[in-house]
């Protein structure tokens, strides 16, 4: 089963390193110190036997920190919970209850993980906090204060696997089920499922969240639904009612097979899982069509939090299967910029999609397409998007736009060959913005879509419209003129859409998905 990062970084959570992306509102278990630093680190419930768990702890702040002190006191939870800095490191010492660590890092880097589980002895309801104290030499001192709590055991376990097919627009009953495999009856549960973009809940009930935009690492559809009352009693299924289904998109691209996953959690391991992933109020708004209820008995939730043993088995991989003939027509987007010589002046080239399928990141039968970008010879480009590459620097060993001397986003290329990871509706546009300085009066180039299936080269519905003239000229009125960018009417351009699992599934690794930046998306 594969699961998606953001799962996969909670996961890590419970055993290894947790990945915290530093940005937004501190959540609990992070303080500030000033508007520069703030620390987060994550809360842990904790089960005697159970998954060791990991709390991360990160710096949340625009700049590198340089060689700092943190400081980890465990006097509250030290009776009931054994925390220990990673094994073998020798940045930290010990004595007593604290531990003080020699770190340095960024925002997207952690400044330690400290490993956590509970002493033989401990027993449910037991609560502490660990106090973390962060001395920088330049930017003041931040404290986090995460919460440890020993919870009970419960061992939930989904099936690996649930193959759904069907034609674009059609309703997928999907019969997702939970059984606790443990002794011990659970209390409440919560349901998280996500997927790609032609993949949609049926209905939206009153107990689940719709995320409302793509939430990176998790999809375009992400939505959580939330069983506070139920009781699971030990070796019951529970399944959501025959309400319940999926749906895809009437854009769907046909035929297709793509992936989504869907995961159960305990209350208190959704909540920590809230936090890991840093979600915040990208999870909502709340339905209005109805409850969705489990068919198991309903009951109360109560103290102490329950957390799963092996949360390594809670998900279901959705294997996502499109049946019928429907795909796109791309078709490229000329240009033409005015101004006299020595002017600079924008240059925006791009694609629309003309339907009637969508192009997305994630199917493995769509074609996923390149933009070859030829620079008019009387103009050199100044400032290129990051998600073009000069054409003499392909590498098969590229690691990607973050790599400038591989030529991602460099000025002066004479050829681009530009990469988009965007989900492109019917009648959805894909721009690249450029900067050209003009050094000749008139001069012309071009932009070429090349559509792909992994290595071989394929046609989109309409190959006569994948390539645009992209054009510079004079000011009509012979003055000083200025910068602009028109697009030519049946002309047209390009950029992509399939990347993403597609590369992967394809074997055409070669083509990262970082490379989204300096584009944009028009509905």
């Amino acid at each position: 089963m594969t699961l998606t990062r953001t799962v996969r970084r909670w996961l890590a959570a419970l055993g290894i390193a947790a990945l915290v992306t530093a940005a937004g509102t501190a959540p609990a278990g992070a303080a500030a110190a000033g508007d520069d630093l703030a620390l987060y680190a994550n809360n842990a419930v904790l089960t005697p036997g159970g998954t060791l768990r990991t709390i991360s702890v990160y710096p949340l702040t625009d700049r590198p920190l340089p060689s700092s002190t943190l400081t980890v006191d465990r006097g509250e939870v030290d009776a009931f919970a054994l925390v220990e800095p990673p094994p073998g490191t020798k940045s930290c010492t010990e004595s007593g209850a604290v531990i003080r660590c020699t770190v340095q890092g960024g925002a997207d880097s952690a400044l330690l993980h400290l490993s956590v589980s509970a002493r033989d002895g401990a027993t449910a309801g037991q609560e502490g906090r660990l106090t973390l104290t962060l001395s920088t030499p330049d930017a003041g001192t931040a404290t986090a204060r995460p919460t440890i709590t020993v919870g009970e055991g419960v061992a939930l376990v989904a099936a690996a696997e649930l193959p759904l097919s069907g034609r674009p627009g059609a309703r997928l009953p999907a019969p997702l089920a939970v059984t606790n495999r443990g002794a011990t009856p659970a209390r409440g549960a919560v349901l998280l499922v996500q997927g790609p973009y032609p993949l949609l809940p049926d209905r939206r009930y009153q107990n689940c969240q719709y995320a409302e935009r793509p939430i990176p690492d998790l999809g375009a559809t992400v939505f959580a639904c939330s069983f506070p009352d139920a009781v699971l009693e030990p070796g019951a299924t529970a399944r959501p009612d025959d309400s319940f289904a999926l749906r895809f998109r009437r854009d769907a691209w046909a035929p297709d097979d793509l992936r989504g996953n869907a995961f159960w959690f305990t209350p208190a391991d959704w909540q920590e899982f809230l936090s890991i992933a840093r979600l915040g109020d990208r999870l909502g708004p709340w339905g209005t069509q109805g409850t969705l209820r489990l068919t198991t008995r309903a009951g109360v939730a109560s103290a102490p939090p329950q957390t799963d043993v092996d949360p390594y088995d809670n998900g279901t991989a959705l294997f996502l299967h499109v049946t019928g003939d429907q795909r796109a027509d791309l078709a490229a987007d000329g240009a033409t910029v005015t101004g006299v010589v020595g002017a600079t002046v924008p240059l925006t080239v791009g694609w629309t999609n003309n339907g009637p399928a969508a192009t997305t990141v994630d199917g493995s039968q769509q074609l996923w397409t390149l933009a070859r970008v030829r620079v008019p010879e009387g103009a050199v480009a100044v400032s290129a998007p990051r998600s073009c590459q000069d054409v003499r620097q392909i590498r098969e060993d590229d690691p990607g736009p973050e790599i400038p001397e591989y030529g991602w986003g460099v000025p002066g290329a004479r050829e681009y060959e530009c990469h988009a990871t965007e989900n492109i509706p019917p009648g959805g546009q894909l721009r690249l913005r450029f900067e050209l300085r003009i050094t000749r009066a008139a001069s012309t180039g071009r932009i070429e879509l090349r559509h792909y299936r992994g290595d071989e080269r394929r046609p989109d519905l309409n190959p006569a419209n994948d390539s645009a003239i992209i054009r510079v000229a004079p000011p009509a009125s012979g003055g000083a003129g200025g910068g602009g960018t028109l697009p030519i009417t049946g002309d047209r351009t390009a950029l992509t859409a399939g990347l993403g699992a597609l590369l992967l599934a394809t074997g055409a690794a070669g083509y990262l998905l970082a490379r989204r930046r300096n584009t944009r998306f028009l509905a």
